[in-house]
C-alpha cells in the first residue's frame, strides 16, 4: 500500500494556524486525506503528495481537501483581481463588504485541482 505525505493547516486560533505534516498509508491519496482528517474538526486545508520530496520540490499535490469555509471563500473570490476579506467567526465571512454565511464551516471535501 502506498504512503502519502500530507501537508496542511488548522483553523487559526485566534491569529495563527498550526502547520501539520504527516505520512499516511492508504490505497489512494484521497483515502489518505480522508482517513487522517476523519472526525477532526480543526483542519482548514490539506494536500496529499506522493512524497515529502515532491512537496519540497514544489510539485503539485495529488489530492486536495478544503474545509467548507475555504470552499466558500474560493467561490466568492473567483474572477476577482483584488478583494478585502474579513472573517468574523467560523460561520461568517465578509468579502468586499458583502457578508456570507457558511453552513458547517469545519466540514469539507476533496476538491479538484
Amino acid at each position: 500500500m502506498p504512503e502519502y505525505f500530507l501537508k496542511g493547516n488548522t483553523f487559526a486560533a485566534p491569529f495563527f494556524s498550526d502547520a501539520i505534516s504527516k505520512y499516511v498509508t492508504a490505497e489512494t491519496a484521497e483515502e489518505a486525506l480522508l482517513s487522517f482528517i476523519g472526525n477532526k474538526n480543526d483542519i482548514y486545508a490539506m494536500n496529499a503528495y506522493n512524497s515529502a520530496d515532491d512537496y519540497h520540490k514544489g510539485e503539485d499535490p495529488v489530492a486536495i481537501w478544503h474545509s467548507n469555509k475555504l470552499i466558500a471563500i474560493n467561490e466568492a473570490i473567483k474572477g476577482k483581481g483584488g478583494y478585502t476579506l474579513f472573517s468574523h467567526d467560523d460561520h461568517t465571512i465578509e468579502i468586499d463588504g458583502k457578508t456570507l454565511n457558511v453552513d458547517n464551516p469545519r466540514g469539507g471535501k476533496i476538491v479538484t485541482k
